[in-house]
């Protein structure tokens, strides 16, 4: 899809009302979506197109528009590691792209947004890095595929997100309050 296409700016306008507004953030993260199909050669309505989001920011929300994914679907993971950065990968395959923000190219106050960056060539806005990635049957879409009961709260933790602490299976909530506790931040 062309960034300067009717298409794109459609699907920049369904972020922006998705969003609530239209932002410099918003928009990078409808770009890096239609760069990383481009990229993969694969279509974000297909099961096996899936991201990392690394930041919760603007462009996530971006990122969850132009590619209609969403969270409960299983399709997208939030790391949040305050980064302007996501993950796309092919399921199927493990292949990979780590688009990152890299651009000093902010417009100025005013200035319209979609017509300031669509003058910006993708290799001038991101840095692209080849990844890859062992999906599990648990981490694909689809229903439940274990389920495990934290040894402190008595919860159900699903599909292998339990962390192992002295022989005992934890939800990441207690594991986490373990851990501040035992190191005396509690």
């Amino acid at each position: 899809m062309e960034v300067r296409s009717r298409e794109f700016e459609a699907l920049v306008e369904k972020a922006e009302s998705f969003h609530g507004h239209l932002c410099s953030g918003l928009y990078i993260g409808a770009r890096m979506a239609v760069f990383a199909e481009k990229l993969l050669g694969i279509d974000s309505g297909e099961e096996r197109f899936m991201v990392e989001m690394e930041t919760d920011r603007c462009p996530a929300d971006g990122v969850l528009v132009a590619s209609s994914l969403s969270i409960g679907r299983r399709r997208v993971k939030m790391l949040d590691y305050g980064k302007c950065a996501a993950r796309f990968y092919d399921a199927r395959t493990g292949k990979g792209v780590r688009l990152r923000f890299a651009s000093n190219l902010i417009p100025a106050k005013g200035d319209d947004i979609v017509e300031f960056f669509s003058e910006v060539e993708d290799g001038e806005l991101f840095r692209v890095e080849e990844i890859s990635k062992e999906y599990q049957s648990y981490d694909l879409p689809g229903p439940m595929i274990v389920e495990t009961i934290c040894a402190d709260c008595g919860e159900p933790v699903q599909d292998h997100r339990e962390i192992e602490c002295g022989g005992r299976a934890l939800c990441k909530p207690c594991y986490e309050k373990r851990a501040m506790t035992s190191s005396g931040m509690a």
